[in-house]
């Protein structure tokens, strides 16, 4: 494996029905205990110098998740580095989604009182403590 790998589209806290809604027609236990494994592979193969880097990361969107479940799902997966990133609505196929700006994401990332990263157009990657 060539690093850094990344898990992607990490979704609402665990469990909770909007799994469901969001990843269409996989079920929401099935999915969480893929995240899971996938968590487990990621955090092994970091321990073992297999990764450089491993990180979780959630795409964000007005709408889609609150704030208190942003923090929330942030938080379940402490132990892991995590980076909140910018929706851009010209790569969805759903066309009644809004972006985030800078601003939001980086007030969301300090309320998770967390080290995390988040990515913007605006500024790309920076460590929000």
């Amino acid at each position: 494996l060539s690093p850094p790998w990344f898990l992607s589209a990490l979704k609402p806290p665990f469990p909770n029905p909007k799994n469901a809604r969001i990843v269409g027609a996989v079920k929401a236990s099935t999915f969480i205990n893929k995240i899971k494994r996938t968590i487990e592979i990621g955090r092994e193969a970091l321990a073992a110098n297999i990764l450089q880097e491993f990180e979780l990361r959630t795409t964000l969107f007005k709408g889609l998740l609150s704030p208190d479940e942003i923090k929330e799902m942030v938080n379940d997966f402490r132990t892991v580095p995590y980076a909140l990133q910018q929706g851009r609505t010209e790569m969805c196929a759903q066309t009644d989604l809004t972006t985030l700006t800078r601003d939001e994401i980086a007030k969301l990332a300090v309320q998770c009182r967390r080290p995390l990263r988040i990515r913007t157009l605006e500024k790309g990657d920076e460590e929000i403590a």
